[in-house]
């Protein structure tokens, strides 16, 4: 077998192709990737999320009804299908930064992570006065115990500031119950739509729970398609630039056959572009363990 020298063609970022450096991540992140990349190599995905962008202001945060059903039209894809719209749609660096390129404070994984709906505002408070338990604790919600403000907090255009005094003699129940009627009261008309959504977390593992394979396992695929891609399906030149070295050695010396090894790598990048069409139509129907055979 002939190889062509690496040297006559340029070969894709790792970053584009290989996705190892997600496998110690939590399952969040690794589900997260798995739609992200997969949308990214997706021109009407991409299509279909500019087009909403130039319709919007910098941040939409929701889709509005009619382009819901415009997106159901469109692909037949339901509720959670226009929620991954939306996220991406809100992703500024979607297309064009990798996962691996995203920055955890802007971008839509840091979300998969398990972001809560509530945090405690640290920034809120004036350290310099804030008063100390044990010598080492900063004294939030110590009962009885006066913290300074700093005056200098300023919440995301998604985020509220609502004071709150805890009585702690009250039980949890109650507690649960004080919050639904005093917080959720005030949840601004901007987003009355996302009140009824889904969990982020729980609905993204039902999907991807629901699939035959683990999302690496996708992901691994779609690196072998963006490869074939990147050198026009020149499997020989693919072997060259990617094959791992002890592969190479064994196809050279006769030990495995260039053609099996090739249909591996033709049923991976088929996997992938099957994978590619259910997104395209909206991520609804089964698939089965049969489809990646």
């Amino acid at each position: 077998m002939t190889s062509q020298p690496s040297s006559a063609r340029s070969p894709l970022e790792d970053k584009e192709w290989d996705f190892d450096s997600f496998r110690d991540k939590s399952p969040a992140i690794q589900r997260g990737v798995f739609i992200y990349e997969y949308f990214r190599q997706s021109r009407k995905l991409k299509g279909l999320i500019r087009k909403l962008r130039r319709k919007r202001p910098k941040t939409a945060f929701f889709l509005e009804f009619y382009e819901r059903e415009s997106l159901r039209q469109e692909t037949g894809g339901g509720r959670f299908f226009c929620w991954m719209v939306e996220a991406l749609m809100n992703c500024r660096k979607f297309p064009r930064a990798t996962a691996s390129d995203l920055n955890k404070d802007v971008n839509w994984l840091s979300q998969l992570e398990g972001g809560r709906g509530i945090r405690v505002a640290h920034e809120v408070f004036d350290k310099k006065r804030l008063p100390l338990v044990e010598g080492i604790k900063l004294a939030l919600a110590v009962p009885g115990v006066a913290c300074a403000l700093n005056g200098r907090f300023l919440p995301k255009e998604y985020e509220s500031l609502i004071p709150m005094v805890v009585d702690w003699r009250k039980s949890d129940a109650d507690l649960v119950k004080a919050f639904q009627s005093v917080v959720l009261k005030l949840r601004h008309t901007k987003f009355k739509l996302v009140k009824a959504s889904p969990a982020v977390q729980s609905s993204i593992g039902d999907l991807c729970d629901s699939l035959p394979f683990k999302p690496l396992t996708a992901l691994n695929w779609l690196g072998v398609l963006r490869r074939a891609i990147s050198l026009k399906n020149d499997w020989k030149a693919y072997l060259d630039l990617y094959g791992p070295p002890k592969t190479k050695e064994r196809i050279e010396t006769g030990e495995i056959e260039f053609s099996n090894w090739q249909k591996e790598r033709l049923k991976e990048r088929d996997r992938a572009n099957l994978l590619l069409e259910w997104f395209e139509h909206g991520a609804t129907g089964s698939l089965s363990q049969a489809d990646f055979q």
